[in-house]
Order: C-alpha cells, then structure tokens, then sequence
C-alpha cells in the first residue's frame, strides 16, 4: 500500500548536488532515497535503538525525495524519449526535469490528456518552490586560530511547498518509518545540521486519490525508476540488453559514526538514477555497505528500487 509522507522544512536544506562543486556550494532541491534512508537509518540509530533492528528488517520500498507546492506533487521525467502526443510541445517538455501527477500520467501512458500544457507548464515551476543560495562561511583552525574562508550552499523552501515521498509498506511498517522521522525531523535531513539545516516536520497522506491510484496502477511494457537502484548481481546480468534510457548517479561522501566521533570517507559506487527506463520492472535491488576498511560498522546506502510501468508500445504506435 502507498503512502505519501509531506516534508515542511523549518530551516534550509543542504543535499550535496550529484555534480561536486569545488567546496559545499553546489547544492539539490531534493534527496535521492538513498540519502533519505541512511539519515533515518542514523537518526534511529542515534536516538532509539531499540527501534534500529524493526527498520533494518523491514519490508518496504521507499521513492526518492521529491518537490511539492500547494496541492501539485511532482514526479521525475522519464529519461525515454518524448511520446509522440507531445512532439509539438518538445521545448517545453525538454525544459523541466519534473511532471506533476496529471503530466506524468500522460507521458507514463503515452496519452496526451485534456489540459496537459497547463499541467506541463505547471511542472517547469517546480523549479521556483525553493531558491538557493550561496553563503560566505568561516572556519578557524582548532591550533593556530586561522581563518578560512568558504562557500556553502543552502536551499530555502517557500511558504507551501516541502518535499515528499511515497513509501510502499503495510501500517505497521509505516508507523516505524514515521516513529524515525518524528526523530530526524527534529535532528535534519542533509548537511549543516548543527546551525538548524534540514529539519522539518511532516503529516502522513493518504495516496489512494484517484490520481496516485492510476499512476500506480497503470499498465505498460516498461517501467520507470523512482529511486535510486543498485541491482543485485543477478539483476545486473541482461541489463544493458533492458535498459531503454539511464543516467547513472555517482555516491560518494563521508559518513560519522558516534563511537569514534570522527568521519570517515565512504567508498565510492554508482546506481541507477530516477527517470531511468527498463523493459523490465525493477523488483529487486539491495542496501550496499560502502563503510571503507577499519570501519567499525557498516555504511548502508539504500539500493531498492521503486519504479512504475510505462506504456512504450503506445508511443510508438501513434
């Protein structure tokens, strides 16, 4: 059963961009599942223990953060090519990274529905419901009291709008996964959390409206990718033969780990990224240990996949 679990920010957000800058600057207006998970994962981990092992062998699929504003949620474009219905409005399609329901169900089916350029339009102002901004920061050297200059990005959410995901789970497993961010929401999500980054609170919705309903329960030959996806070894085999259009999402960074009291860098992987396209649903996927040697316990990053089917044949055929 879907769930739709609505993120208010009450300070700035700091996600490091997919592309690194030369410092902290570059920043994203949302959170790959794989950042989300971790965090909650370390939230719980950090402040009630007794719940770490009922998250860690749960069953539950879980979308990547994504932007929403007053009622319209937004879902990552399909990276396949443009459905023949929307040839004539190429330009727009291709000036946006995101669809809200109403356009990403046309594209999901191939279908272009009444009203869709209002809904197209409506998802080339997802970009407007956050503004970044780069901020001058100092540090001082624990010795010698030096100076440093540097930049820090921070992304600030206007009135209305937050991010969101969807997470697939029975209730119990959803009251768990709220019970953990009751937590992080009140230590942040992202970076700079000791000036007050990343928190936030957040309400439970229901994803039974018509709208999430027949995004979920659309039928097609292809599926689209939701969340990050790290592939089992099985998985990978055939892959290159499934995949009709993919971006692949460098993971890297640094993880802390209370009993040192220090960070250590993580080693470095690669997953498929949202909007990526297969003729074969995604089912699978696994959480990757990339905790590096003399860790003193592991460095999960969610590897799972979410995906939705898309309707590729009926593409072709109009």
């Amino acid at each position: 059963m879907w769930h739709i679990l609505k993120l208010t920010l009450t300070g700035p957000l700091h996600v490091g961009h997919d592309i690194a800058g030369v410092g902290i600057e570059n920043v994203q207006p949302w959170a790959h599942s794989d950042t989300l998970y971790s965090a909650l994962i370390s939230a719980v981990a950090e402040e009630k223990p007794s719940l770490l092992d009922k998250l860690l062998n749960a069953d539950f699929r879980m979308t990547s953060c994504f932007p929403w504003s007053g009622e319209n949620y937004y879902l990552p474009r399909p990276l396949a090519p443009v459905p023949a219905w929307f040839t004539s409005r190429a330009t727009r399609v291709r000036a946006t990274d995101w669809l809200d329901l109403h356009g990403f169900f046309a594209w999901q089916t191939g279908r272009f529905l009444p009203n869709a350029d209002v809904h197209l339009a409506t998802g080339i102002q997802a970009g407007s419901a956050s503004v970044t901004r780069v901020r001058p920061r100092n540090a001082l050297d624990r010795l010698t009291s030096a100076s440093m200059l540097y930049h820090c990005g921070e992304v600030y959410f206007k009135s209305g709008s937050g991010l969101y995901f969807v997470l697939d789970a029975d209730n119990g497993v959803v009251d768990r996964v709220a019970e953990g961010l009751e937590i992080l929401g009140r230590l942040g999500l992202g970076g700079r959390r000791s000036t007050g980054g990343g928190r936030f609170r957040f309400e439970q919705l229901s994803a039974e409206d018509s709208e999430w309903r027949r995004i979920r329960n659309a039928e097609g030959d292809a599926s689209t990718l939701l969340s990050l996806w790290y592939p089992t070894a099985q998985e990978k085999r055939g892959l290159t033969d499934d995949s009709v259009a993919y971006r692949l999402v460098p993971r890297r960074g640094w993880a802390y780990w209370s009993m040192l009291g220090s960070q250590m860098k993580r080693n470095p992987v690669q997953m498929l990224g949202e909007g990526s396209v297969f003729r074969t649903e995604p089912k699978g996927g696994e959480p990757v240990d990339l905790a590096p040697a003399g860790a003193p316990q592991k460095a999960l990053r969610w590897g799972r996949a979410f995906s939705v089917r898309l309707n590729l044949a009926g593409w072709e055929e109009q």
